[in-house]
């Protein structure tokens, strides 16, 4: 029996003198004959006139591990395809979003994708719920939901959130504050004024709430106040146990939230949007490679840019606030039989994939496509408020070419079980590197044995879901992520509805962002005292925490971190108040280690947070 070396990249075939790097089956760590069957992934690379190779001739059969030999820039090319998805808009250039959009290109190098968005949502706020278009089916008024996906610090969302908040604050009586509500208080404040305007710069604990018992019932009532409905709600938590009664009237409430991919993936599920919440929202997801702004001093060109798009919120906030009553907008003829055309051609589509989300989508999208065109029309410099052909156009193409597309890929990742499925897993990974990533570069990220991962792959290439090329200089192998007519994923058709359920929603490395919340907040708001206490090691802590019991602390190092992140921020305090000032200590330190550590579980956090919490002797 010869000593048997096993290969450092899959750690799990055996390689043997006589052939290097071939990965054979292993049977009892013994050295094959050369009539074993080898692994079809590595037989390639021994040479064509050895025994092996011979032997496995008449075996072998038309196998989906071929890969088409093409130039390393025609693969270069495919992935740079799956960026360029873009909110593209042409307007005049005396149209508010233009100037809007002109000013913060100006100012930052945040995704003209935010810009867009920012502007058609700041038109939305301004309207006061003052603006309606009575059809004979229902009536539309054109508040907008919108939620701004992307990395962390680089895609510059929050800072264009927060522009757009302070160019509103700074031109109406509004305050936008970052508020985080349970259902309760919701209830309470759109009772007392029914016109709100929610804006979040990193909307992530927000999402994670929604989800407590105490918010239960939140996304069915979120979808009535998104439609204006009336609302009369009953809470038997008054006074001296007297029930506390919400009567609302008319709510128009518009929302701007942002956060990563990951932090909604983490939060968000399937059945948010099932019950209608989540399709209500209008979602960007720029991915396309921008340029970068370096740091510069304010101009006077900056400053008069500045003052005209706040004036132009002024005169528009001004124009809103006095009028006595709403406003009954209309539409030009040719924009409604174009409108009704094109609807029914989606509609025809939709049917004919037979795609339930798909399906609830499209009948989402096409009360968008009426609520972009009247802001449109507002948005003009000179108010129109009659929907013309140019405005229908250009809303149907903002909502069917970026919005429809950008939602299907965000749905598409949610319905991928990541922890359990590996091939889901495979997928997702090939998404965040653009749709087209080399061999070894998939396995790594992967994390799986060599084994399961050729196992995934060779599923994918037979399922048509993936395909395989070779560099022609190098040999290295390259995968491409395909739709199921096996075609290359095009954003960039609209037309080609199965491609839009399939499009790919490239995740990136995620560099959180946590800016140091909790630091910044008064001793009174984390519900503790600053003080000195006792220094505890990492592996004291460890032992406490459940999930360590009996193992070696030392091959933890993932878990080491989390305790390490928890003693970094929290080491200074002393034991808190009260049982709820714990809990909700308890939701900080749990939302602390995500923000650190993305692929944490939650049951893991539970405990390394029970273990620490012990350790403290805080319970």
């Amino acid at each position: 029996m010869t000593e048997n070396k096993y290969c450092m990249t899959c750690e799990f075939y055996p390689i043997y003198p006589d052939v290097a790097c071939c990965h054979y089956e292993p049977v009892n760590h013994e050295v094959l004959t050369i009539t074993t069957k080898a692994c079809p992934l590595y037989i390639e690379h021994l040479p064509a006139d050895h025994p092996l190779t011979q032997a496995n001739i008449e075996k072998k059969t038309p196998s989906p591990f071929a890969f088409k030999e093409v130039e390393l820039t025609s693969i270069l090319k495919l992935q740079q395809q799956e960026h360029e998805r873009r909110l593209k808009i042409q307007l005049p250039e005396n149209h508010f979003l233009s100037e809007y959009i002109k000013w913060m290109s100006s100012i930052s190098d945040g995704f003209t994708d935010y810009q867009v968005v920012s502007g058609l949502w700041i038109l939305s706020a301004l309207t006061r719920g003052k603006v309606v278009l009575r059809l004979k089916q229902e009536r539309v008024k054109p508040n907008l939901w919108i939620i701004v996906l992307g990395r962390s610090t680089t895609s510059r969302k929050s800072t264009i959130v927060n522009k757009a908040r302070k160019s509103f604050e700074m031109s109406t009586d509004f305050i936008l504050p970052n508020e985080d509500y349970s259902i309760e208080g919701y209830l309470e404040t759109l009772a007392k004024n029914p016109c709100l305007n929610n804006v979040r710069d990193e909307a992530a604990g927000l999402m994670a709430k929604f989800h407590k018992k105490y918010n239960e019932g939140i996304f069915e009532l979120e979808c009535a106040i998104y439609d204006g409905q009336n609302i009369k709600k009953t809470l038997a938590s008054g006074k001296g146990g007297a029930p506390k009664v919400y009567e609302i009237i008319n709510p128009f409430v518009t929302k701007i939230y942002a956060t990563t991919e990951d932090n909604f993936s983490r939060y968000m599920s399937i059945d948010d949007f099932t019950c209608g919440y989540g399709f209500r929202f209008l979602y960007v997801n720029p991915n396309y490679k921008k340029s970068r702004m370096d740091l510069e001093l304010e101009t006077n060109e900056d400053i008069e840019a500045w003052g005209r798009v706040i004036t132009r919120i002024k005169v528009l906030d001004q124009f809103f606030s006095q009028l006595p009553k709403d406003i009954d907008f209309q539409v030009e003829p040719t924009a409604m039989k174009y409108y009704n055309k094109m609807v029914r051609e989606l509609e025809h589509h939709a049917d004919e994939l037979n795609n339930e989300i798909y399906n609830s989508a499209i009948g989402r999208a096409q009360i968008h496509i009426l609520k972009i065109a009247i802001l449109l029309e507002l948005g003009k410099n000179q108010l129109s408020l009659k929907i013309g052909i140019d405005s229908m156009k250009t809303a149907f193409s903002l909502v069917v070419d970026y919005f429809i597309p950008s939602l299907m890929a965000l749905i598409d990742r949610l319905q991928e079980d990541i922890k359990t499925n590996q091939i889901e897993r495979v997928l997702s990974i090939l998404r965040r590197l653009g749709g087209v990533s080399t061999h070894t570069k998939l396995l790594h990220d992967a994390k799986l044995k060599s084994k399961d991962f050729s196992d995934c792959v060779g599923a994918m290439l037979e399922a048509k879901a993936i395909e395989g090329f070779k560099d022609i200089k190098t040999k290295i192998k390259y995968y491409r992520l395909l739709n199921n007519n096996g075609n290359s994923i095009n954003p960039l058709n609209p037309q080609n509805l199965s491609a839009l359920i399939h499009t790919q929603s490239t995740i990136c490395e995620e560099i959180l962002e946590t800016s140091k919340k909790l630091e910044q907040l008064p001793p009174q708001e984390r519900g503790c005292r600053l003080d000195s206490d006792r220094d505890l090691e990492i592996s004291e802590i460890l032992e406490i925490s459940e999930i360590f019991e009996g193992t070696n602390l030392n091959t933890h190092n993932f878990h080491s971190k989390s305790v390490t992140i928890l003693k970094e921020k929290y080491d200074k305090m002393n034991k808190p108040d009260s049982r709820n000032d714990l809990e909700r200590l308890k939701e900080n330190m749990s939302m602390t280690i995500l923000l650190e550590l993305e692929h944490m579980e939650d049951d893991s956090i539970e405990k390394v947070i029970k273990g620490y919490c012990r350790a403290r002797g805080w319970e």
